[in-house]
């Protein structure tokens, strides 16, 4: 994971791979106004004041286990969760997906990733990312983060 707000990430990339990937583009755009208002419209969190954003990578055999975002914001800060999918064309015999549960942790929704694609749910919401697999041929890239409510 990358935390964009400390800038770790930009010195683990070089220089080239900063300027490939679009990297500081990337960034300026995930804090931006435009993109902020935009969200707020689409997800109706007319109290968002700002956005987190972390480049996440899960290369084979990781996973992100069952939660609901709410654990890690004992401020209540949280109010949407999105993943901002970067991979490319992505088979789901590779694993990888976002899982969404119902309130008896039953799967409601799985979502395979695809390229550009925006997924939106509100915070708490318990999902999880199943397993890549070991014979996964690349990695599942992505951006994700929350809609920040006013930390008073």
């Amino acid at each position: 994971n990358c935390d964009w707000s400390s800038d770790v990430c930009s010195s683990d990339l070089g220089a080239d791979t900063r300027q490939d990937i679009g990297y500081d583009e990337l960034r300026s755009f995930m804090g931006s106004t435009e993109l902020l208002n935009l969200l707020r419209n689409i997800t109706g969190a007319q109290e968002a004041v700002s956005i987190d954003a972390q480049l996440t990578r899960y290369v084979p055999s990781q996973f992100l286990m069952q939660h609901t975002d709410a654990g890690d914001d004992a401020m209540g800060h949280r109010l949407v969760a999105y993943v901002l999918n970067l991979c490319g064309e992505w088979n789901p015999d590779w694993g990888g997906l976002l899982h969404l549960l119902d309130d008896n942790g039953q799967i409601e929704q799985t979502l395979i990733p695809a390229f550009n694609q925006l997924a939106l749910f509100n915070v708490p919401r318990r999902h999880f990312v199943s397993q890549v697999a070991s014979f996964c041929p690349r990695e599942r890239i992505s951006i994700t983060g929350w809609l920040l409510r006013n930390q008073a």
